[in-house]
C-alpha cells in the first residue's frame, strides 16, 4: 500500500497541527486541561514504541530462522 498525497490529506494535517498549536499555547499559559491534552498527545508515540520494537525483533528473527525455499533454477537432487 502506497500513500498517495492529496490536498485533502495536506489540509487535514495542517488543521490538526493548528489545533495542537492552539492547545499548546493554552498549556504554556497555564490552562490545566491543555497541559493534560499535550501530555496525552506526547505519550501516544511513547506508548507505541515497544510495539514497534518487538515487531522488528520478531520480523528479524523470523527472517533469520525461516528456511529458504528452493528456487526454480536450482538443480533438484534425486531421492
Amino acid at each position: 500500500m502506497t500513500f498517495r498525497f492529496s490536498i485533502r490529506a495536506a489540509l487535514l494535517i495542517l488543521t490538526l497541527g493548528a489545533g495542537l498549536s492552539l492547545i499548546l499555547a493554552q498549556a504554556v499559559q497555564g490552562q490545566i486541561w491543555a497541559v493534560g491534552i499535550v501530555i496525552a498527545v506526547a505519550c501516544l508515540p511513547a506508548a507505541f514504541l515497544p510495539y514497534v520494537f518487538w515487531y522488528w525483533v520478531i520480523r528479524a528473527t523470523s527472517l533469520v530462522l525461516t528456511p529458504k525455499q528452493p528456487s526454480a533454477d536450482t538443480p533438484q537432487q534425486p531421492n
